[in-house]
C-alpha cells in the first residue's frame, strides 16, 4: 500500500483512490474493452455528498453522513474502449434501434445480474446498480454498484480478501474477477481536514 498517513482534501482523496498502488482501483482490458473497478470508502462518499450539496464541512456532519454509508459497500465500475480504440459501449455491436434500446435497458436496469462479490466461498449480489446518465460525449460508462456490508445474519460480508465479479454477457468477453485485499480496504488513511 501507499505511504499516505492522512488525506487532507477531496482532491487528495480522489488522487489516493486513483493510485493503483493503494489497492482500491483494479483495471483489466479484454478484447478491446477496458474495465475498471474502484472501491469507495464510506468517508469519501460522505465528503463527496457534503461537497455536492455545498454544505459547511464539520466533524459532526462528516461523522453523521459517514454513518449513513456504513451498511453498504460501494464500488464504481467503468466500462469503455481500450486505449487506442474508439467506440461507445452503448452502441458497439448493436445493429439497429431495437438492439440499442435493449442494450440501454440492460446497462441501465439489468447490471445487477452480471455482478457479484465473492468472499470466502460466498457470493453476494448488489442491492443497487446505477448507470450514470447518458448525456455527454464520453465513450465509457460509469456504474455505481452497492453491496450490503452485512449478511442476512448481521455479520460483516468482508471477512477476508474478495473478488468483485463481472460476468460479461453483454459484450461477451467472459467472466472477470477483480481481486481486492481486505487490508487495503481497512487501512485507508484517515481524513484530516482543517475545519
Amino acid at each position: 500500500a501507499g505511504c499516505t498517513h492522512e488525506i487532507k482534501s477531496y482532491q487528495a482523496y480522489l488522487a489516493f483512490l486513483a493510485n493503483e498502488k493503494n489497492g482500491l482501483l483494479k483495471k483489466k482490458s479484454v478484447a478491446g474493452l477496458d474495465m475498471q473497478v474502484k472501491y469507495f470508502p464510506d468517508e469519501f462518499l460522505a465528503l463527496g455528498e457534503i461537497q455536492k450539496e455545498g454544505l459547511a464541512l464539520t466533524e459532526s456532519r462528516l461523522d453523521s453522513i459517514t454513518q449513513l454509508y456504513q451498511n453498504q459497500l460501494t464500488f464504481l465500475m467503468t466500462l469503455g474502449p481500450e486505449q487506442g480504440t474508439s467506440f461507445d459501449v452503448t452502441t458497439v455491436g448493436v445493429s439497429d434501434y431495437q438492439e440499442f434500446a435493449r442494450r440501454i435497458e440492460e446497462l441501465s436496469f439489468g447490471m445487477a445480474v452480471h455482478l457479484s462479490l465473492e468472499v470466502g466461498g460466498k457470493q453476494f449480489k448488489p442491492q443497487l446498480t446505477e448507470m450514470e446518465s447518458l448525456y455527454g460525449l464520453r465513450q465509457s460508462r460509469d456504474f455505481m454498484v452497492v453491496f450490503p456490508a452485512l449478511d442476512e445474519s448481521g455479520k460483516p460480508v468482508l471477512t477476508g480478501d474478495f473478488h468483485f465479479v463481472f460476468s460479461d454477457d453483454i459484450f461477451l468477453t467472459g467472466i472477470h474477477k477483480f481481486r481486492f485485499r481486505l487490508s487495503d480496504i481497512q487501512h485507508v488513511p484517515p481524513l484530516k481536514i482543517d475545519l
